[in-house]
C-alpha cells in the first residue's frame, strides 16, 4: 500500500520505487529522486520582473489595503523582502535556484498563516499564496520550454509530502504506513476551515 502511495509522488517525473523498497528507505529514495529532478531543472530556469508580475504584486498590495495595519505592513514587507529584493536590481532577473527558494519560502509562510485562528492573518496568508501563484506564472512565461516539467515536479512533490507525513505517523513501523495513516496525512494537509 505505501509503495503505491509513494509511487504516486514519483509518477509525474517518470520514476517509481525499485521493487521491494518500502518504509523509510522508500521515502528517502523518493525524496532524493524529486530533489534530483529539481536540481536538474533549476540551472535551466530564470526569471524576470516583467510587467505582468509587477502588476500582480501591485494588485495584491492594493487588495491588502483592507487589512489592519499589522497585517498590511507584514504583507508589504514579505512582498518586498521575499520577492522583489530577490531579483537582481539592475537587470530585474533572478536565477532558477533563487526562484525555487522564493517560491518555497512563500509557500511556507502562506501555509503557516492559513491555519491561524485570526481571520486577518488567514487573509494575509491568502495574499502571500497569490504572490506565490503570480511568481509561478512568471516562471512559466519566462521558461515556456520547461513549464510542464516544473509543474510535474511540483505535483510529484505535493503528492510525496502526504506519503512522507504518513510515514512519520505514530504507529508507522519503520516508515511503513497504513491506509488510515495516509488518510490522516491527507486530512492534515487540508488547511481549510
Amino acid at each position: 500500500f505505501d509503495t503505491a502511495a509513494i509511487n504516486r509522488g514519483l509518477a509525474p517525473i517518470g520514476e517509481k520505487l525499485p521493487k521491494g523498497l518500502t518504509g523509510n528507505k522508500a521515502i528517502d529514495y523518493a525524496y532524493g529522486k524529486l530533489g534530483d529532478a529539481y536540481d536538474g531543472l533549476l540551472p535551466k530556469l530564470s526569471g524576470r520582473m516583467d510587467g505582468e508580475l509587477m502588476n500582480d504584486l501591485r494588485s495584491i498590495r492594493i487588495a491588502g489595503q483592507d487589512l489592519p495595519e499589522p497585517q498590511r505592513g507584514q504583507l508589504n514587507r514579505i512582498l518586498e523582502r521575499e520577492v522583489e529584493q530577490r531579483f537582481n536590481q539592475q537587470h530585474r532577473t533572478i536565477s532558477g535556484a533563487a526562484l525555487k527558494d522564493v517560491e518555497s519560502k512563500l509557500g511556507g509562510i502562506a501555509k503557516r498563516f492559513a491555519v491561524a485562528d485570526d481571520y486577518d492573518v488567514r487573509t494575509l496568508g491568502e495574499s502571500v499564496k497569490e504572490a506565490q501563484t503570480s511568481l509561478r506564472r512568471m516562471v512559466e512565461r519566462a521558461n515556456p520550454e520547461h513549464a510542464g516539467e516544473l509543474a510535474k515536479i511540483n505535483e510529484g512533490y505535493a503528492n510525496f509530502k502526504v506519503s512522507q507525513r504518513a510515514a512519520s505517523a505514530v504507529g508507522a513501523d519503520q516508515g511503513v504506513f497504513s491506509p488510515s495513516q495516509l488518510h490522516g496525512a491527507v486530512r492534515a494537509k487540508d488547511t481549510s476551515k
